[in-house]
């Protein structure tokens, strides 16, 4: 019931936000998708208020795409060998940190920064620290863009995906997708541990 009861809230929530778009900055092309950033964002960010370390690296099946440690209390990336598409809460976390931190540095940083998938955190309060800074930095990147540069093909040179041959726009559209269907992931997941009574 927990998480029926935090979805009402968040309802309510959006129900008294009123206009998101005039509110949202950047340019009249990208306010809707920073708003829309924005409130999912912080639903994900309520989501994991509380958020464990057992729960942090629960695995729901065997073999589940994971971080696993390097050096010292350091967590890097790995796939899952059977190509499913379940992973951990940390494995979505770092997919998400590192998208945010590569694809904002290929929009206006050294577009040096590669697509490294760690090193991360281990306990689950750094990570979702690192999470929130990482999108606050994503979101600025966006934030920067004018009209202009909103519909440009390839100013985001980020070399890992279709950026440099999508207008920014599009970019931020994906970008969003990645955090609402990683946020509903992670959400289920947390539903998932609670009731299976780990």
């Amino acid at each position: 019931m927990t998480s029926v009861s935090a979805f009402a809230g968040a309802q309510r929530k959006m129900i008294d936000m009123g206009s998101l778009t005039a509110d949202a900055d950047g340019t009249p092309v990208l306010a809707p998708l920073l708003a829309q950033f924005d409130t999912s964002l912080e639903l994900l960010l309520e989501r994991l208020d509380g958020l464990t370390d057992d729960e942090y690296r629960w695995s729901p099946v065997p073999g589940a795409a994971d971080l696993v440690p390097v050096v010292g209390d350091e967590l890097v990336a790995i796939e899952n060998d059977g190509g499913e598409a379940i992973r951990t809460i940390a494995w979505m976390l770092a997919h998400l940190v590192d998208g945010f931190l590569t694809r904002a540095d290929h929009v206006d940083g050294t577009h040096s920064l590669a697509e490294a998938y760690g090193p991360f955190p281990s306990s689950a309060e750094e990570a979702v620290e690192q999470f929130a800074r990482a999108a606050a930095r994503w979101r600025s990147a966006v934030a920067g863009a004018d009209g202009e540069q909103a519909g440009q093909v390839g100013y985001s040179q980020y070399p890992g995906g279709l950026d440099r041959t999508l207008p920014f726009v599009d970019v931020v559209w994906w970008v969003n997708r990645e955090l609402i269907h990683h946020g509903a992931d992670i959400a289920l997941i947390r539903d998932l541990y609670l009731a299976l009574g780990e």
